[in-house]
């Protein structure tokens, strides 16, 4: 049984390295057609059914201004995804937008009210002279941590006069958690998140010109 145990562990790191190497990366890049409104896709989540397990995969998104067309290249993934989830607004209004399944260089939509034709794609390429949206050195220096998290969280980040936010979403798109200050004279700043569920949840940082999006994790 001891032996057996042995083959089969040998087997399955065979099996993972195989896979590991023999994946070709596949370039996603966005292509996002504002129309007559400014449109901020804060974040994304993808779907990739990648072996042994599917993965949900959150990346920073990125915006346009009204009249504009902008692109954005994201990191290489394993796969072209099945699908994903936008999360985006529209002149500041909150929403969200699931294309299922996600075909290559197909144009989408976006839900809107009274606004008109904002528009996004994906392609299977390499993008030249992209355009990414701007994080201020500052917020690069921004950490939350843990992470994953308990009932708590530590805020870093540098000495902020004109307001920092800090925004928690589901990955439904609800928004199940938010903080304000006037101002950071100095961090950590605390945060106490233990009424939030175990579970997988998008953050965003805000300052008046800049924001910064990731992942996070409540372990309990």
């Amino acid at each position: 049984m001891k032996r057996f145990g042995h083959i089969l562990i040998l087997t399955l790191a065979v099996l993972v390295a195989l896979n590991s190497q023999g994946l070709a990366l596949v370039d996603v890049a966005g292509v996002l057609e504002a129309g007559n409104t400014t449109v901020q896709i804060d974040s994304i989540i993808w779907y990739l059914v990648t072996s042994p397990f599917p993965v949900l995969e959150s990346t920073p998104g990125w915006e346009a201004v009204a009249g504009s067309l902008d692109t954005f290249q994201f990191q290489q993934k394993s796969e072209w995804p099945q699908w994903c989830r936008l999360f985006y607004r529209l002149n500041g209004i909150p929403s969200q937008f699931t294309i299922d399944p996600l075909v290559v260089d197909t144009w989408y939509e976006l839900p809107s009210y009274n606004f008109q034709n904002p528009k996004v794609r994906f392609e299977d390429t390499v993008l030249v002279g992209i355009a990414q949206p701007e994080v201020k050195p500052g917020l690069k220096r921004m950490t939350l941590a843990p992470n994953p998290a308990g009932h708590f969280l530590l805020l870093n980040c540098p000495a902020i006069t004109g307001g920092l936010w800090l925004e928690i979403y589901d990955l439904a798109g609800n928004l199940v958690y938010e903080k304000h200050w006037q101002a950071v004279a100095h961090s950590p700043l605390r945060v106490d998140i233990s009424l939030l569920s175990p579970g997988v949840y998008l953050t965003r940082v805000i300052t008046p010109d800049s924001r910064k999006t990731g992942q996070l994790i409540i372990l309990r």
